[in-house]
């Protein structure tokens, strides 16, 4: 605790350290923190929820063309980042979480209505896939940054056993030329 500061300006102090905060408060960092095995556990999970809601998926005896016509629909809610980055999260947020797909699946059951239940499964298995490949939750910070993992991070080459990593394709093609010269000087 630093002497001369009160309680609520060290508190306000700790976020800025940590990170951008985040629209939770103030002392809740914008980084991804789910690492590791849990971070593994919770892609199981979606594995877990994706074959679960396909399987479901056929017991409403729905035709199988609907799945790849409809499983990508949910990605629809990415429309609302072009109004900015914090609606963008809250409507991308909306479709990418289960209340919406489990409330449409239950109507469907109850209602005795299986294609809309079929389509509230395949949403639910589009959430599924999204969480197994490492896709989460938007933070209001922009479209890269999830709760299981910051996109950017994820999408970016990783170099293959045994290159180096350069910085640019120059540098790349430096190398490459540097082999082929040792090669025939010998």
């Amino acid at each position: 605790m630093e002497v001369g500061r009160g309680r609520s300006e060290q508190m306000t102090a700790i976020p800025r350290k940590l990170g951008r905060a985040s629209s939770d408060g103030p002392g809740r960092p914008e980084n991804p923190s789910i690492t590791g095995k849990p971070l593994l556990w919770l892609r199981v999970e979606g594995l877990t929820l994706f074959a679960t809601a396909l399987l479901l998926y056929s017991a409403t005896h729905q035709q199988w063309w609907l799945v790849p016509a409809v499983i990508l629909v949910p990605d629809l809610f990415m429309a609302g980042y072009v109004g900015g980055s914090r609606l963008g999260a809250a409507v991308y947020n909306l479709g990418h979480s289960y209340p919406l797909p489990a409330l449409t699946s239950l109507t469907g059951l109850a209602g005795h209505h299986p294609l809309v239940l079929a389509v509230g499964l395949l949403w639910l298995a589009h959430i599924g896939m999204d969480r197994m490949a490492g896709f989460g939750l938007k933070y209001d910070s922009g479209f890269r940054h999830t709760h299981l993992s910051d996109l950017a991070e994820t999408v970016r080459v990783r170099p293959r056993l045994g290159h180096q990593r350069s910085g640019s394709l120059t540098a790349s093609a430096d190398s490459a030329s540097r082999a082929v010269r040792s090669t025939s000087e010998k």
